[in-house]
């Protein structure tokens, strides 16, 4: 079980207007929590606890409710916020990603740490602003129009993910424009950089091929799902994996990113 799952879960459940069907979810993410070894998850206790516990007094079950709010208590002062304290670190991320400590401080001082208001673009259609950013905070959309002169939302990152990839791939003009969607901090390096590091540095090297090929399967992926499943299993299969993205964007973009128009995202909703 990952961290994923367990957010996954846990925003499932909030959506289930059956007790009985909130209280199945809430107890798998609650399984999820268990399997995780990340003390951070303890903070998700008291609310989860209280949420099964509301469930079973909703279901007439006096002594589970009872204990699952001493349960809550007993973690009472912890919250969900290590959920909404997404924001990273560039030598965090780099520790993370395998690059070694004496590495980190030579890779980091050619980044330039920049910040985008909600709703600014980061990159215009049209442009190629040579760079490529890693996002520290917040989260962005990759934006097309297509033939009818439609907007459609062909990706999305958050913390821990690159945008403008694009930039390192041609030297054209972007045919898309990435806006922010948060108010967002990213750390941006220019292209002839980067591939000056991937040059010097295989630990370097070895995290942009994982990338490219992440990026390829994930385009596979999208390719597959519109043509297998239905815009219900779409929408499943992407809550699934994108739980925590799910909950910090507008329904419309989600829509479209799915391929489905706003009021179907609406009906599937309900269904569910």
């Amino acid at each position: 079980m990952t961290m994923k799952n367990f957010i996954a879960a846990y925003h499932f459940a909030q959506r289930q207007k059956n007790i009985t069907d909130k209280l199945i979810w809430l107890e798998t993410s609650l399984q999820c929590a268990r399997n995780i070894n990340d003390e951070n998850v303890k903070s998700a206790y008291t609310a989860l606890y209280a949420d099964i516990s509301q469930c079973y007094e909703a279901l007439h079950d006096s002594d589970n409710a009872k204990k699952y709010t001493e349960l809550s208590e007993s973690y009472k002062g912890a919250s969900m916020e290590f959920i909404m304290d997404r924001k990273l670190s560039l030598p965090k991320y780099l520790e993370e990603k395998g690059i070694p400590s004496d590495l980190i401080q030579t890779i980091e001082s050619v980044f330039t740490l920049r910040s985008y208001k909600k709703g600014c673009n980061i990159l215009s259609m049209g442009e190629n602003t040579k760079v490529v950013c890693l996002l520290l905070q917040g989260i962005v959309r990759g934006v097309y129009i297509d033939e009818e002169g439609v907007e459609v939302t062909k990706c999305f990152s958050k913390e821990g993910e690159w945008c403008c990839f694009y930039n390192i791939l041609s030297d054209s003009p972007s045919e898309f424009w990435i806006e922010a969607l948060e108010d967002c901090q990213v750390a941006e390096i220019a292209v002839e950089q980067l591939r000056d590091l991937m040059k010097q540095y295989q630990q370097f090297r070895n995290l942009f091929d994982e990338l490219y090929k992440n990026a390829f399967i994930l385009i596979d992926e999208k390719g597959v799902s519109f043509q297998r499943m239905h815009a219900k299993e779409r929408y499943l299969h992407f809550i699934n994996k994108y739980a925590d993205i799910e909950e910090r964007v507008k329904q419309e973009y989600i829509a479209s990113y799915i391929g489905i128009t706003p009021s179907s995202l609406s009906r599937i909703k309900r269904e569910l």
